[in-house]
This record gives structure tokens, C-alpha cells and sequence, in this order.
């Protein structure tokens, strides 16, 4: 019996055990459609002499379409009184709901969202805002086309938006626009690499080197065979040793997520300083940045109606790029900070009331 039960074992302890396999992680999902939020590269645009599209100048890439020019062309060679411009694109929206699109001015817009126009103003125009709204689903793509016309020799300004209604205005940039729609990524199939097959000594073999005192067993496997004496032979696994963790190699401290944005500050009428009370929320804000270094930080003047319009753009460049600097003094690196005007077109209240107006002369902020 004693001689059986020392051929069961040392064959079991001789036999090599197959481990398990570690399973293989799966490929990550690929985004519906094939494309990532944050990583579009713009408009394909095409810019044109003649305010109907006449001859044809250059074709490129537009990150978004913003710009304010006096006697200026946006390109080179186009004819800065009079010249088109067709942008064409693919838009991200990703949540359900209504959009409202927007699109500053002077002189003719007209845009459409998967073939549905919203806006329609081919006319003369001083630089007014026009919007229009839409159902859309979430995340999804939408083809987007806007056509523009500089239709006399003075002021050109054009300036695409977008926002869920009554939600804050966005610029349409590459954040959200792709210029070509991106096509699904292919995952590659990775396939296990085989492992050679591993030959097992049959019993009769294990028995004949064990009574030829051929078989050494490890010192750890060997301490755990107990023969004879009529007890029942047994095996235990030794206890995997925890080792401590070093002091070096201890897990980082969870950061907790940055604060929101502070709310708007405001200034007085017609100028771009600071006032005294705005420090403070900017002393806080800086220190904010300099906590989370990852956090970029975009600024947006605006003014209320009274005076030229474009006095007003340019004031309200003035407050924000005050902002700007005040921050860059703080110890802010310049390469984290956005700043731009858009003058009275984007009201917080209506221009009705003196205490109205008062919440409009004002810089919001934006962390991304």
C-alpha cells in the first residue's frame, strides 16, 4: 500500500500542472462612427474673388471661421472688397437636443446643417448675428456647409457658433468640426501566440526512474512527502509570502477635480481696466491654474450696445486681453490662456435697462 501511495504522489508532484493562462484584454471599443470627440482638424474651405463665387482663389483648412477685418482679406489674392467663401465640414454633437447655430456677418450667410437651412441672409448687412435652431441626436455627425459674401468694398466680419439653447456660445472649431468625415478605425486581431506542446513521461516510465533512484525532488516538493506509518499522505501549497510595499513606490493621492469657472466679472462703461473687486476672483482663478496644469483657461469680452460696433469689438478685446495679462503676471504661462472680443453681439440681458446693461460690460471664463 505504502509503495502505491509513493508512486501516486511522486507522479503527481513529477507531472507539470498546466497554469492558467492570463486572459487577453480586449481591444478597446471603437467609437461609433470611427471618429473622437476633441480631435477634428476644421473646415475645408474655398475662397472665391466676386461675391458669388466667380473664380475660384485657393482651397484649405480653416480650425474655425472667426475673423473681423477692415479693408482686409482673409486670404491671399482674394479681392478684399468683394469675394466668397464656402465651408464645408462635419459636425460633432455629442449629447442630444437642440442646437442653435449663429453666425456673425457682414455682409451675407447663409448655413445649413445635413441639407436643412437655417440661416438665409444674402444681403448687405451691417455685422449682425443670425442664428437658427435644430433637433440633433447624440454622438453623431452632421454635415455642415456655410457659404459667405463680402458684397462691398468696407468691413468684413464672419464668425460661426453654436450652442445647446439657452446654453453658453461655443466657437465651431476643430474641437467639433471635421473637414473630411474620418473614416471607422480597423482594430487589428491579435492572435495568442502558441506555446510548444510539452511532452509528459508516462507512469510506467515515472515508476522505473523512481525505483532507479532517478528522481530528485525539489527540496520544498521533498519536505512535503510523508510515507509510511499506515497515515495518510498528504500535500499543502506553502503560503505565497506578502512582500511590504517600499516607501517610494506608494500608490499617488487621488487628485480631486479643479473647481468650475468663476462667474463674469464686470467694468465700467466704455473702459477696459480692471476694477478693484475683480482681483480677488482673479487671484483665486490663478491659483487654480497653477494647481491643475493641465487646465487651459479661454477669456471672452463683451460690452452692452451703446456706440459704434466697432468700438465696442475692440473694447472688448481691451478687457479681456486685461484679464490676460493680469493672469500672465500671476505666474500663468501664456500658452494656457485664449483671449478674445466679441463686443456687444452675445448680450447676457437685454439692453433695456441701465442695470441690464451693466451685467453686459463684462469677461467670462471658460476652463477646458
Amino acid at each position: 500500500m505504502n509503495h502505491f501511495l509513493l508512486l501516486v504522489t511522486a507522479c503527481a508532484l513529477v507531472v507539470p500542472v498546466a497554469l492558467a493562462q492570463p486572459k487577453a484584454k480586449p481591444a478597446p471599443a471603437a467609437t461609433p462612427g470611427g471618429w473622437v470627440e476633441g480631435a477634428g482638424d476644421g473646415f475645408k474651405a474655398e475662397y472665391y474673388n466676386g461675391a458669388n463665387f466667380e473664380q475660384k482663389v485657393l482651397t484649405r483648412v480653416d480650425k474655425q471661421i472667426n475673423f473681423f477685418l477692415n479693408w482686409r482679406s482673409p486670404a491671399p489674392g482674394l479681392d478684399p472688397g468683394y469675394f466668397s467663401v464656402r465651408w464645408t465640414g462635419h459636425f460633432y454633437a455629442p449629447k442630444e437636443g437642440i442646437y442653435q447655430f449663429s453666425f456673425v456677418a457682414d455682409d451675407g450667410v447663409r448655413l445649413w446643417v445635413d441639407d436643412k437651412l437655417l440661416i438665409n441672409e444674402w444681403h448687405l448687412n451691417r455685422p449682425t448675428s443670425f442664428s437658427g435652431q435644430i433637433a440633433l441626436e447624440g454622438k453623431k455627425l452632421y454635415r455642415l456647409k456655410v457659404e459667405y459674401s463680402q458684397m462691398k468694398p468696407s468691413y468684413a466680419a464672419a464668425q460661426a457658433s453654436w450652442s445647446f439653447a439657452g446654453g453658453p456660445v461655443q466657437l465651431l472649431t476643430a474641437k467639433n468640426v471635421f473637414s473630411t468625415p474620418p473614416k471607422p478605425p480597423v482594430a487589428a486581431v491579435k492572435k495568442p501566440a502558441s506555446k510548444p506542446a510539452r511532452k509528459t513521461p508516462s507512469r510506467p516510465a515515472v515508476a522505473k526512474a523512481l525505483a532507479q533512484g532517478k528522481v530528485e525532488l525539489p527540496p520544498q516538493k521533498a519536505a512535503l512527502l510523508t510515507i509510511g506509518g499506515g497515515k495518510k499522505d498528504t500535500l499543502t501549497r506553502p503560503a505565497v509570502p506578502v512582500e511590504p510595499v517600499a516607501a517610494g513606490n506608494k500608490a499617488e493621492p487621488v487628485t480631486s477635480p479643479p473647481p468650475p469657472a468663476p462667474g463674469p466679472i464686470y467694468f465700467e462703461q466704455s473702459r477696459p481696466e480692471l476694477r478693484p473687486e475683480c482681483c480677488a476672483v482673479l487671484d483665486e482663478l490663478a491659483t487654480t491654474l497653477r494647481k491643475y496644469p493641465h487646465l487651459r483657461l479661454a477669456v471672452t469680452g463683451h460690452t452692452d450696445n451703446a456706440g459704434d460696433f466697432f468700438l465696442n469689438v475692440q473694447l472688448s478685446r481691451d478687457r479681456a486681453r486685461a484679464v490676460a495679462d493680469y493672469l500672465l503676471g500671476k505666474g500663468v504661462a501664456g500658452d494656457r490662456i485664449a483671449w478674445r472680443g466679441l463686443g456687444g453681439v452675445y448680450p447676457a440681458a437685454p439692453n433695456t435697462t441701465e442695470d441690464n446693461k451693466r451685467r453686459n460690460r463684462r469677461v467670462e471664463f471658460t476652463l477646458e
